[in-house]
């Protein structure tokens, strides 16, 4: 039910390698009744306050410092907002 209010799903595409300072993982917003990415939607990893914007294949690029579970928020270029749980 909870995915049926969603307007989103993200998608933890892949795990990059290891950096300085934890790891850098690439996340996907789209339209889970289109499939459409979704460009323009801010993501900020709420743990570190980090905060980017995805590009016209609705992907960005995030840096997390280590395995594990983190709360995103995500808004859209409609003003939605939503606050999935992704594992890294």
């Amino acid at each position: 039910m909870l995915m049926k209010q969603l307007a989103i799903i993200i998608f933890l595409l892949s795990a990059g390698g290891l950096f300085a300072q934890g790891f850098e993982v690439t996340l996907r917003v789209v339209d889970p009744t289109s499939g459409d990415a979704v460009a323009d939607a801010t993501v900020i990893v709420q743990e570190t306050r980090a905060k980017y914007v995805t590009d016209i294949r609705g992907e960005v690029r995030a840096a997390v410092p280590d395995a594990g579970f983190y709360t995103l928020r995500v808004v859209l270029p409609d003003g939605r907002r939503f606050q999935p749980r992704v594992q890294a």
